[in-house]
């Protein structure tokens, strides 16, 4: 997975390991290293993922999903507002901020 994301070399390279009707495992790549969650390619996977059909929301309520990274795992809500226009909220927990000695 590192060296199929290091030779497309985008920030982030996302790589689905496991997909059912629960969850979703994923694992995410830069040009470098692994990355333990990536916001962004969540929302871009859970709507691509909708809008292919591997997972249906529909009008009448959300979908919701764990998705689970090489660290942690977290809730995915999607709601479709119309037919062009899925909402995909990604639930974390709060980030916890360290000093970074330099």
């Amino acid at each position: 997975m590192q060296a199929i994301a290091a030779r497309i070399g985008l920030p982030a390279t996302c790589f689905i390991t496991s997909v059912n009707t629960q969850g979703l495992q994923v694992k995410f790549f830069s040009t470098k290293a692994e990355y333990g969650m990536c916001g962004h390619g969540i929302i871009a996977l859970t709507t691509c993922l909708i809008e292919s059909g591997v997972y249906h929301c529909a009008a009448d309520g959300p979908l919701r999903f764990r998705l689970y990274t090489l660290e942690k795992s977290a809730e995915i809500v999607a709601t479709r507002e119309d037919v062009n226009r899925i909402n995909v909220l990604l639930k974390l927990d709060s980030a916890k901020c360290e000093p970074v000695g330099y």
